[in-house]
């Protein structure tokens, strides 16, 4: 593979938007798109574009034509990992906690919603 150098004095095609050209900030070590207005650092020395403006890391590099992505697998599945787990106790912590309190503090027979409790329980 050819090592292309990135330069700041260049413009590049956007890798995020696709439409935009991405160009140096004036008096910053960054550049950013005319069209999505998103933020980009280069590391000269890796020859890598890092997305600036964003939490997770987005990085790039140049093939002389276009942008490739650097793909982290291990990153991408703790992601998947960590989101799933959260969901799981977003959706489960209410329906033990509604359960539990139906258990332990039944709601009066004769109250015109006790069902409410079971009923929600068992549907979610």
């Amino acid at each position: 593979m050819k090592n292309y150098q990135l330069d700041l004095d260049n413009r590049y095609n956007c890798p995020i938007c696709l439409h935009g050209e991405i160009s140096c900030m004036p008096l910053m070590e960054a550049m950013s798109c005319n069209f999505c207005n998103h933020i980009f650092t280069i590391d000269a020395q890796a020859q890598i574009l890092k997305l600036a403006d964003s939490q997770l890391p987005i990085v790039w590099y140049w093939n002389g034509r276009r942008w490739q992505s650097i793909e982290r697998k291990s990153t991408r599945a703790n992601f998947n990992l960590v989101y799933g787990i959260f969901s799981l106790a977003f959706v489960i912590l209410p329906t033990l906690i509604m359960g539990i309190a139906a258990y332990i503090f039944p709601p009066l027979p004769d109250s015109p919603l006790s069902w409410l409790p079971l009923l929600w329980t068992i549907i979610t």
